[in-house]
């Protein structure tokens, strides 16, 4: 490793953990958490929703900072909530790593992996756990429901991007990608092989081509989106359970999604697999198929309609992201308030 590296990779730990301000929103902190209005958050609005005479304190705690932030003595209900993998991810030859970036996280994998379960009430994550005081909650449905919903109103959430998907113009083309890295090579692996067939303009901070998401779309990734065909959307490393907003934020701009994440098996109770375009990074894989299928749905309109006929959801969708997410989560709050 050569020095500048050497100073960057030690740059990137330091960074990783430095000690952020904990955020306050009434009796709900936050500590080692994303800089956010946190009085606004998800978690804030689903604690006020369901438990607003409730006066125990409740502080939630993530990855970036210290683990030994989270070990503090605290008379209250303490939660921890990840936003990034914590599962060991799936390594792939062709696929061009960052190995300093890539060791980064990969700490923060080793350090993180148990869900901080030791020190805390009640953990949620993507993996899947059948410890008490562990929840599944991947990070989409932070920005796939509101935390006031029922099954009612993510249901209309549904039917919304359904009706606007099977609608989409044929006037669209090509493809788009919206990245700010690619550490792990995930979005470099999709883009060498696609952009045969494709062109792709980079809306993001890796490899930016255009502007137009900020000057002409005004940082509204939705109707930037929208002016596509494909949205080149891969997880930034594939592991068990892993999926975040990527492929909900190209169904809801009408895109046909390029993925790969969470072993090629995303959420199969909600999403339906046949509409989603997968890419395979296994050994000896080419990816011919794939090519020859974006050439076809970029150049015949039929072909490409067809494809958009097909429902993005599954039937009882809405149904079980309620009772899978929603209310396990309400339950479990409930009886840890009600002990503290």
């Amino acid at each position: 490793m050569r020095i500048t590296d050497t100073i960057k990779y030690c740059r990137d730990i330091r960074d990783m953990y430095r000690t952020r301000p904990a955020l306050t929103s009434g009796r709900i902190s936050y500590a080692n958490w994303w800089k956010e209005d946190v009085g606004d958050s998800w978690f804030t609005r689903f604690l006020n929703f369901y438990y607003p005479k409730c006066m125990t304190p409740v502080k939630f705690y993530s990855v970036f900072g210290k683990r030994d932030n989270i070990r503090e003595p605290f008379y209250g209900v303490k939660i921890f909530y990840t936003g990034e993998n914590l599962e060991p991810r799936i390594h792939y030859e062709k696929n061009h790593e960052w190995i300093e970036k890539a060791a980064v996280w990969d700490r923060r994998i080793r350090d993180y992996q148990d869900y901080a379960m030791q020190e805390v009430d009640l953990a949620l994550g993507f993996g899947e756990h059948t410890e008490n005081q562990y929840l599944r909650f991947p990070f989409w449905l932070l920005r796939f429901t509101d935390p006031e919903d029922q099954v009612e109103d993510i249901q209309k959430k549904i039917d919304a991007i359904e009706s606007s998907f099977h609608q989409v113009s044929s006037a669209r083309k090509d493809a788009v990608l919206v990245a700010t890295h690619d550490f792990l090579g995930t979005r470099d692996r999709i883009c060498r092989e696609a952009g045969q067939v494709l062109r792709i303009e980079y809306g993001g901070k890796w490899r930016n081509s255009s502007d137009r998401l900020w000057n002409e779309f005004h940082d509204d990734k939705n109707a930037y989106l929208s002016q596509f065909r494909f949205n080149i959307c891969p997880e930034n490393m594939d592991a068990p359970g892993y999926v975040t907003e990527k492929l909900f934020d190209a169904f809801r701009a009408g895109c046909i999604p390029i993925y790969h994440g969470n072993r090629n098996y995303p959420e199969p109770q909600v999403l339906n697999q046949s509409s989603i375009i997968f890419w395979d990074y296994t050994t000896g894989a080419d990816n011919a198929e794939q090519v020859a299928l974006l050439r076809e749905l970029n150049e015949d309109d039929v072909r490409y309609r067809e494809f958009l006929s097909q429902p993005v959801f599954c039937d009882g969708a809405a149904e079980f992201i309620y009772n899978t997410y929603l209310m396990p989560l309400r339950d479990k709050l409930g009886q840890l308030l009600s002990q503290s």
